[in-house]
């Protein structure tokens, strides 16, 4: 995320006075009024209606760091018009998603291709796992040691709804990424990547 200048505490005396920041996700910039006084953690409330994310599945990006709960938004150098990323972590959505159930089914058919007998049940998961991505929209890449995004990605195109890379020493999200233009979920934390590294012009998560 980028943001505007940093916010001097003299700057902000009322403490009812509210400032607007935007918060991308998902594709969608996402206006939140609030008091430069209240807490990282308060934002994270508001926030919940809109993403549908609890609050301890949020990560607040803003400058390439992460914002700690405790924290004021003055405290965090975010002022009027400041510029957030929220990252959500997989499983932390309230409620049942149909995305992410479909993520955590296909690792599972992996584990029983060896075990069964049929060769349909062995087919469909040591078959080219591109064409399983596009079958079911969902590109299951979380603690693979990746260092980079596979470039069979990006050929998945519009049929990619659901990006997971969690948990990899991925250290950027290239261009390509416009490719995916029916994408809706993009799991990246516990990477190396830095906001300034992620290429969000023309693909579905820039900013609007």
């Amino acid at each position: 995320m980028e943001s505007g200048s940093a916010i001097d505490g003299a700057s902000e005396p009322n403490s009812n006075s509210t400032i607007t920041i935007s918060v991308k996700f998902s594709g969608a910039s996402i206006p939140i009024s609030i008091s430069p006084h209240s807490t990282i953690k308060d934002l994270k409330s508001l926030l919940l209606p809109a993403t549908n994310v609890l609050p301890r599945g949020q990560k607040l990006i803003f400058k390439g760091k992460v914002l700690e709960d405790p924290m004021t938004l003055t405290a965090s150098n975010l002022s009027n018009g400041s510029k957030l990323m929220l990252m959500a972590s997989q499983g932390l959505y309230q409620g049942d998603g149909p995305i992410l159930k479909k993520a955590q089914v296909a690792p599972k058919v992996r584990k029983d291709s060896n075990s069964g007998s049929s060769n349909d049940l062995k087919k469909i998961p040591v078959k080219n796992r591109l064409d399983r991505w596009k079958a079911t929209g969902v590109i299951a890449l979380s603690e693979c040691n990746l260092e980079a995004i596979p470039d069979e990605v990006w050929v998945c195109g519009s049929s990619a709804r659901l990006l997971d890379c969690n948990n990899n020493s991925v250290k950027n999200v290239p261009a390509e990424i416009a490719h995916l233009t029916g994408l809706e979920k993009l799991f990246i934390n516990a990477n190396d990547i830095l906001d300034k590294s992620i290429s969000w012009e023309g693909s579905q998560l820039s900013s609007t």
